[in-house]
């Protein structure tokens, strides 16, 4: 039943001269055997009338909504423009997506790849109709040998644009998730066929989604089991978890000072400076532990002095790292175990922050994954 608002606006595009290319896309609301076999009505017969060979119909046959019907439509005058339902744009619309190329907008010289016309019987249909369709501007004499060529030339410009407006582009192909398989991808497909045989509040749509992101859980789940029971090193560890940034569990708490409270580490750091670094001069400093100390006789903490070996002079430090061991004027060993055990305590925050309370990697490849890595790096130089 045609409205006086969508009689006005069929009046207006009836009437609507194009004097260069033109691209018209929209939602049309009209039904009509030229985009949707089976169904017609009083503004598609219209809107299909006016098409005529004024512009080419570029939507490709399928549903463009999630009700089955075929009402968003794309035409242009260059015939070998496509346009198609693109599913990887949906956006949970009642209307699908639609994706298009046209060869006019292309200002290189023409689309990358070679199109070519797939085995399916309704692209050939339309790429013979867009041959009959565009035969007809083809002279049909030529007595000349210039007549011939232009001949030729049209002849070639009319497969070239079939083909174009026919045929479909080789896409290169992008790069999947490592952790996508077989499974995510049989899944995928039925969700996609599902948004386009059911309705949007349809329970085996939301069944289909859900089955969906349980294929996606146990897909990953199962790639960083993998991950984790091949990490022997702690580089592998690192690189399973360069993607977790470890955070403070606690905020530094606040600083108060004279009844008022500072937050901020902006705040702190300028209350610390006035009320510490500028409020006392260095009369108050302690003594230099290195120098000598005063009123005890001869005892004195000068630093050692430097030792030079050959033309290389040797500064004294307070710890010397050898073949991994950091040694200590006593030998004790406690920096030793300082250092490794940070270390170890590091590469055993990364393995926590790859479980939660309830999801997170099997206790039996994180255990796995401490014996191999955080309990070599925690005894490292201990006798075995």
């Amino acid at each position: 039943m045609e409205t006086p608002q969508l009689s006005s606006r069929l009046i207006f595009i009836e009437n609507w001269h194009f004097p260069g290319p033109v691209l018209v896309g929209g939602d049309f609301n009209a039904y009509h055997p030229l985009w949707q076999p089976g169904r017609e009505c009083p503004a598609g017969r219209r809107i299909a009338g006016w098409l005529g060979g004024r512009l080419t119909l570029a939507s490709r046959p399928g549903p463009t909504n999630i009700y089955g019907n075929t009402i968003d439509l794309v035409m242009a005058s260059d015939p070998g423009t496509q346009a198609w339902v693109d599913e990887e744009a949906y956006t949970g619309s009642d209307h699908y997506t639609i994706t298009g190329t046209t060869p006019t907008a292309d200002k290189g010289g023409g689309r990358a790849g070679r199109p070519y016309i797939p085995n399916e019987e309704e692209d050939r249909a339309l790429f013979r109709s867009l041959v009959r369709w565009g035969i007809e501007s083809v002279p049909k004499e030529a007595a000349t040998n210039e007549e011939l060529d232009r001949w030729a030339q049209a002849l070639r410009d009319v497969l070239v644009r079939a083909i174009e407006g026919a045929g479909r582009k080789r896409r290169q192909a992008g790069t999947r998730a490592p952790w996508w398989n077989e499974e995510c991808r049989e899944a995928h497909a039925a969700l996609k066929l599902s948004r386009r045989t059911s309705g949007q509040e349809d329970e085996d749509r939301r069944e289909t989604g859900r089955a969906f992101e349980a294929a996606i859980r146990r897909a990953k789940k199962a790639y960083w089991e993998q991950k984790l029971e091949q990490a022997t090193s702690n580089k592998a560890i690192y690189a399973v978890t360069a993607w977790h940034k470890a955070t403070d569990t606690f905020a530094p708490p606040p600083l108060s000072y004279q009844g008022q409270t500072y937050t901020a580490p902006g705040e702190k750091l300028e209350l610390m400076r006035r009320e510490v670094v500028e409020r006392f001069g260095d009369g108050g400093d302690v003594e230099d532990p290195w120098g000598p100390l005063q009123g005890v006789g001869s005892v004195s903490r000068s630093p050692p002095p430097a030792v030079t070996v050959g033309d290389r002079q040797v500064e004294p430090k307070r710890e010397v790292r050898w073949l991994g061991f950091f040694l200590d004027p006593k030998l004790n060993f406690k920096t030793h175990a300082d250092r490794w055990a940070t270390k170890a305590m590091r590469v055993a925050g990364h393995l926590r922050g790859l479980n939660k309370v309830i999801r997170g990697t099997p206790p039996r490849a994180t255990a796995e994954a401490v014996r191999a890595v955080v309990v070599p790096t925690a005894t490292y130089g201990a006798a075995t």
